[in-house]
C-alpha cells in the first residue's frame, strides 16, 4: 500500500532553459516486468527498476484515452527533487524531444520505508501540441527504449525497453473505460471536435475560493472526470485519484458540475454528442 503526501506546488517551467552541464547520471535496469493495473478510475502501468530496497517504482497513469499520462517516480534516486526548480524529461533518444515538466515533489510510504522521495508530473509521448495518429504514436513508442529525467545536477535514466506493447495495452484499457461510461470508444476516437472548456482558467480560482475557507497553508490535488452532454453541460463528476481529504473532493465535484461549461463535442458528421473530460485540479490556501 502506498501513502503519498505532496509537499510543493506545481512549478511552471519556461521552455528553453538549459539543464546544468555534465550532470551526475544514474542508469537503472528493470527489476520487474510491466504490470497493468486496470480499475474503474483509470489504467496504470508500473515497473520496478534498480536493486535498491525498495526498488525505484515508475508509474504511468491514464484516466482516459490521451497522448498525455501522469508520471510518478518513487525512489531514493529522486533525492533532492524537492529543492529543484526545473525538471526535464526525455523519452528515448529521439532528437529535440527533451522538454521541461510541471511537477510536484512529495514523499511516499512503502511498507517499512518512509518518506521516499517522489515526483508527480504530467508527461507525454511527444512534446507536440497537435494530436497524432495512432500509427505515428506506435512508431514513437517502438523507438523509445528509455525514460530520462534531469534536475539540478542529476540525470536518471530508466531502461524501459520498447514501450510499444505496454502502451498498446494501455490503449485497450482506456478504450474499455470509455465503453464503461456509456460512450462509444470508436465514436469518441473519431470526433471532429473534442470538448472545448469555456473560461477554464476561472475554474481553479472559483474552486480554490470556495474550498479553502478555513484552511491555513493547506493544499489539495485531485484527478477528475466529467461526463458532458451534447449541450456542453456536465452530467456526472467522478474523482479518479485523490491526495487529500474527501471533503475537498466532494466540494470540487459539486463546483465543477455547477460552473464548468463546454463547447460540445462533435462526431464525424458534425453533430453534437456526449463526451468526457479529464483534468487535474490543484489549489492551496495561503
Amino acid at each position: 500500500m502506498y501513502i503519498r503526501s505532496i509537499t510543493g506546488l506545481f512549478l511552471l517551467l519556461a521552455a528553453g532553459q538549459p539543464a546544468l552541464a555534465a550532470p551526475k547520471e544514474t542508469v537503472l535496469a528493470p527489476a520487474s516486468p510491466w504490470n497493468l493495473d486496470a480499475t474503474p478510475s483509470g489504467c496504470a502501468l508500473r515497473r520496478a527498476f534498480g536493486t535498491g530496497t525498495p526498488a525505484l517504482m515508475l508509474e504511468m497513469n491514464r484516466n482516459a484515452p490521451s497522448q498525455d499520462f501522469e508520471l510518478i517516480v518513487i525512489g531514493e534516486e529522486m533525492r533532492g527533487i524537492a529543492k529543484a526548480s526545473e525538471l526535464f524529461y526525455r523519452l528515448g533518444r529521439l532528437p529535440n524531444e527533451k522538454y521541461p515538466l510541471a511537477f510536484i515533489p512529495g514523499t511516499t510510504v512503502r511498507g517499512e520505508a518512509k518518506n521516499i522521495p517522489t515526483v508527480f508530473a504530467t508527461a507525454a509521448l511527444t512534446n507536440r501540441a497537435y494530436q497524432m495518429a495512432d500509427a505515428q504514436l506506435s512508431l514513437i513508442e517502438g523507438q523509445a527504449t528509455d525514460i530520462t529525467l534531469e534536475w539540478s545536477n542529476k540525470r536518471l535514466t530508466l531502461g524501459t525497453g520498447s514501450l510499444a506493447k505496454p502502451f498498446a495495452l494501455m490503449r485497450q484499457c482506456t478504450a474499455a473505460l470509455v465503453k464503461s461510461w456509456g460512450l462509444d470508444p470508436e465514436e469518441q476516437r473519431m470526433l471532429s471536435r473534442r470538448l472545448e472548456p469555456i473560461d477554464v482558467n476561472t475554474w481553479g480560482q472559483q474552486i480554490g475560493a470556495a474550498t479553502t475557507v478555513g484552511m491555513t497553508g493547506g493544499q489539495a490535488r485531485i484527478n477528475v472526470r466529467l461526463i458532458v452532454d451534447s449541450n456542453g453541460v456536465p452530467t456526472d463528476c467522478t474523482v479518479l485519484r485523490s491526495y487529500n481529504k474527501p471533503v475537498f473532493d466532494a466540494a470540487a465535484c459539486r463546483l465543477l458540475k455547477r460552473i464548468a461549461r463546454f463547447k460540445p463535442a462533435l462526431n464525424r458528421q458534425g453533430k453534437p454528442v456526449a463526451s468526457y473530460y479529464t483534468n487535474t485540479v490543484v489549489w492551496r490556501s495561503m
